[in-house]
């Protein structure tokens, strides 16, 4: 859970981003500066920012013979919609949590969210 509003997160995001920009000199709104990676498909792009976040921690741990007890498996899905995946995980508090330094924002085209919604039945 985000301990920030939707407005105040996005505000943070966009500021990231354009202070970005600014710091290698260029304009936030040339579609042809790559401050923006590349993701797994041609309408996801990654935006590596620092962590703006209270509280957020990094969500992995080195699976070793003193915590190998306490990792869990099983099938989970973000949404009733999504076919459940296989998972591995330590149940929160369980090992030692390290403050995370970055934050990695996943961007999604507006037509791949509306094709998204549109096949799971809902309004885009």
């Amino acid at each position: 859970k985000i301990a920030m509003s939707k407005e105040e997160f996005e505000w943070r995001a966009n500021a990231a981003y354009n202070e970005r920009c600014a710091g290698l000199g260029h304009d936030a709104f040339d579609p042809n500066w790559p401050v923006l990676a590349r993701g797994y498909a041609p309408f996801c792009k990654h935006l590596f920012v620092e962590n703006f976040l209270p509280d957020c921690t990094v969500p992995v741990a080195e699976i070793t013979d003193d915590n190998r007890h306490l990792l869990r498996t099983g099938y989970g899905a973000r949404t009733p919609q999504e076919l459940p995946v296989l998972s591995r995980w330590f149940p929160k508090g369980s090992v030692p949590e390290e403050p995370a330094k970055y934050l990695d924002l996943i961007l999604y085209s507006r037509e791949q969210l509306d094709k998204e919604a549109q096949a799971m039945g809902q309004e885009a």
